[in-house]
């Protein structure tokens, strides 16, 4: 069965949200296929359009 792909994006205005990526990414990757590591407030490109998730560091804490 093939990894879900995702995309990890952050907030790198936020203080220690570049950090908390970085420790997790090898979490993330044992689990999942890792596309894309993205700051927040960048567009998308399109080779990673495709992806089943999305997961923000550094917001406001709002769950959608």
């Amino acid at each position: 069965m093939a990894k879900k792909q995702i995309i990890i994006m952050g907030n790198m205005a936020k203080p220690g949200v570049g950090e908390q990526i970085d420790q997790l990414r090898d979490w993330f990757s044992q689990r999942c296929e890792v596309i894309a590591v993205l700051p927040a407030d960048k567009p998308l490109p399109a080779d990673v359009t495709n992806a089943e998730l999305c997961v923000i560091f550094g917001g406001d804490g709002t769950l959608l």
